[in-house]
């Protein structure tokens, strides 16, 4: 999880209860201008020269602390002495939580979180920070409270905001995270993490358009990142956008070259547009990198079979299976590129058949009741699935069927489709198709038992599968 934290310079006008007495205070206004003007790293040498006079001067130990907490530097060490020395000092105790929580220690960053607000209660940042380590604990409803009471006291805090989107996708309430990071970016709208969050928010719940329009400002928001490139990459190519998100991949895997699922999704995307060679590539670039996924695996079958490497591709998907023998689409893709192979044993193809049919039949529940009728007067309801219902051999095929059975059988049979096409794929011959149907239903949304339930409600008698083992089937 992204940390924000608030940081806090050293007070100018700080008591140095520590120093002894008649001890002149160091000067901390050079400290105070390298801080304004940026400059970390010659803030971090002169705190140090100046504890080389002043050891004991809580105050310097704090700005030593924020020097290197500002170049992303560990500044555990620092900070704990300065706590040592400025015990009641809630912004040292806050820096140091937010040190603590960077390097994993949530346990000790809400100890000092903790601490700062028994110091004083009312203290917004530490609050802020609180919830954030007690989000990543997974005590959201304490973290919830906490960032409801900062944002009590400060209304415009904007990292509240945003910790309270954080904790809200923790415990399931899309709804109010959005809410959140709308809040956030009201209040700073260059915020450009909050517009990451905002879109992987938005595409949960189904709100594809204004995800890919959250991740776009994000990309211009913040520094570069392989995570969001990837993620944009992703919807755009769901999408059917793939040339861009042929770019968005390429630059996830620049930024982050191991990225094997950044390969992957390239290798689809290349696919998608006919480069075959270079969707090769870039499978076995991501095999390469994570051997065992069997999704890869599949996926440079596919390719291989579409570059006519029979051999090679039935290879790959025994490869796959080998890796998770109950890998459906692995199985059916195998019996799919073995109707290429010319010298392929029947007995051996039969073999296969059945081996999926009993797995298949292992993992489904059968059920119990149908709701069709045996009125031979009704009309009888057919059922078709299948994800080419469009400028595909099989919507060629289908076409002139329905249109004959819609004019000679309109009397007999009610004709149901459930299209398991991308809405992006539909064209002028699924419009044709469509006018041939009573009823036509998109179930690409729908998991197979969804799907098994309509169908099972629409009371079809005859389901006819047209799709075997191609493609989405």
């Amino acid at each position: 999880m992204q940390r924000l934290f608030t940081i806090f310079m050293p007070s100018q006008t700080a008591a140095r209860s520590s120093l002894p007495p008649g001890s002149p205070p160091p000067d901390l206004r050079p400290l105070f201008a390298l801080f304004s003007s940026g400059l970390y790293a010659d803030m971090e040498r002169s705190a140090n020269a100046l504890l080389t006079r002043h050891v004991n001067d809580g105050e310097v130990w704090k700005a030593l602390g924020v020097a290197q907490q500002m170049q992303g530097k560990p500044a555990v060490r620092a900070l704990r002495r300065a706590t040592e020395l400025l015990p009641f000092d809630v912004e040292v105790l806050t820096n140091l939580g937010g040190v603590l929580s960077g390097l994993g220690q949530l346990e000790d960053a809400v100890a000092c979180y903790r601490h700062a607000l028994k110091v004083q209660p009312d203290h917004a940042p530490a609050l802020c920070n609180l919830g954030l380590a007690l989000t990543a604990l997974g005590q959201v409803d304490e973290a919830v409270a906490a960032l409801k009471r900062a944002l009590e006291l400060k209304p415009d805090f904007v990292f509240a905001h945003h910790n309270l989107g954080n904790a809200f996708v923790a415990i399931k309430e899309p709804l109010l995270a959005i809410t959140a990071y709308q809040r956030a970016l009201a209040l700073k709208p260059d915020f450009g993490l909050a517009h990451h969050k905002l879109g992987d928010v938005l595409q949960a719940v189904g709100q594809f358009d204004k995800a890919v329009a959250s991740y776009r400002v994000a990309m211009t928001k913040g520094p570069a990142s392989a995570e969001l490139a990837f993620k944009l990459g992703t919807l755009l190519a769901e999408k059917g956008q793939m040339h861009e998100a042929v770019q968005l991949y390429r630059k996830a895997i620049h930024i982050q070259p191991a990225l094997a699922d950044a390969h992957g999704n390239l290798g689809n995307a290349l696919k998608a547009l006919g480069h075959y060679e270079d969707a090769l590539n870039s499978y076995q670039e991501a095999i390469r990198l994570q051997p065992d996924r069997t999704q890869f695996h599949n996926n440079l079958a596919a390719a291989l079979r579409e570059l006519g490497h029979i051999d090679e591709a039935v290879m790959s998907q025994r490869r796959a299976l080998d890796l998770d023998p109950l890998d459906f689409v692995a199985r059916s893709n195998l019996l799919f590129a073995q109707t290429y192979l010319p010298n392929q044993p029947d007995l051996q193809t039969l073999r296969e058949t059945r081996k999926f049919g009993v797995l298949a039949q292992q993992r489904a529940r059968p059920f119990q009741s149908w709701n069709v009728t045996e009125n031979p007067l009704k009309r009888l309801r057919i059922g078709l699935v299948s994800a080419d219902l469009r400028c595909h051999p099989v919507g060629y095929f289908i076409q002139g069927v329905l249109a004959a059975l819609a004019v000679d059988a309109a009397t007999k049979i009610e004709v149901f489709v459930y299209a398991n096409q991308h809405a992006s794929e539909s064209d002028l011959l699924t419009k044709s198709i469509q006018t041939c149907c009573e009823i036509w239903r998109d179930v690409e949304a729908l998991c197979d038992e969804q799907l098994a339930w309509q169908i099972h409600d629409d009371a079809v008698d005859i389901l006819i599968d047209l799709s075997g083992h191609t493609a989405r089937n």
